[in-house]
């Protein structure tokens, strides 16, 4: 794998995000980035141990924004909120399905996605009123007690979700998770920033920015979130 921002363990051993198996996206702002000659991103490479689901944006005016120096020194990719969103092309991702993100909710609007699955309602991380709310859901409007309000509007967190049935559960940086039961759709793919697609269409845009998101088919062992977190926290400085 590239030499993405390593980890030493005990006696010099490096670690990645890529040692939990069952990586299907990942990606780091970094790293990887695509531009159409100003800061505007066309592609966003997936690093993760899959390395083929790229996110992509081919329409200028809804390609997220590039920026340097963001958090601790590194950058975003930032969405405007109006229609700006990238996508992966389809591919199998079903529950359990595991998510940690370094991400800033610059603003809040009941209802804006932060992640979708492929297609509209496969799943769903949005933000859900009262302010500073994050929620889950699959399959349709489903009204889940998996609600979060640990993450405040403007302050960068790591989050992880967790979309498995009845054990799912959003947590943000080391505070205690909550958890409830979204139902039991699987994404299909991946949408960033947006709804997925509904007749070919986007919707439900965020104003947000991402600076390293890693996805995978499991739900990682103890050891191996504390080594994700430590990973994560280490490279951000979030807490």
């Amino acid at each position: 794998m590239a030499p993405y921002f390593p980890i030493f363990a005990g006696g010099g051993v490096s670690w990645y995000p890529t040692n939990i198996v069952g990586s299907v996206i990942g990606y780091d702002a970094a790293l990887g980035i695509t531009m159409d000659g100003s800061n505007r991103v066309s592609q966003w490479d997936d690093i993760s141990a899959a390395a083929a689901n790229h996110l992509t944006q081919a329409t200028d005016a809804k390609k997220l924004v590039w920026t340097a120096a963001r958090v601790n020194g590194l950058p975003t990719l930032i969405a405007d909120g109006a229609d700006d969103c990238m996508l992966t092309a389809a591919f199998t991702w079903n529950q359990p399905e595991c998510i940690y993100l370094v991400m800033n909710m610059i603003s809040f609007t009941d209802v804006d996605y932060i992640l979708d699955g492929v297609a509209i309602y496969k799943m769903v991380f949005y933000q859900n009123a009262p302010s500073p709310g994050m929620a889950l859901y699959t399959d349709t409007f489903y009204v889940s007690g998996c609600r979060n309000t640990d993450l405040a509007v403007g302050s960068f967190g790591i989050v992880r979700v967790v979309f498995n049935g009845a054990s799912s559960e959003i947590r943000v940086n080391n505070n205690v998770a909550t958890t409830g039961d979204p139902g039991t759709g699987s994404a299909g793919g991946f949408t960033l920033a947006a709804a997925g697609l509904a007749g070919g269409v986007n919707s439900q845009w965020i104003n947000a920015e991402y600076a390293m998101i890693w996805g995978y088919n499991v739900v990682p062992t103890t050891a191996e979130d504390t080594a994700m977190m430590t990973y994560l926290n280490t490279k951000f400085a979030i807490y």
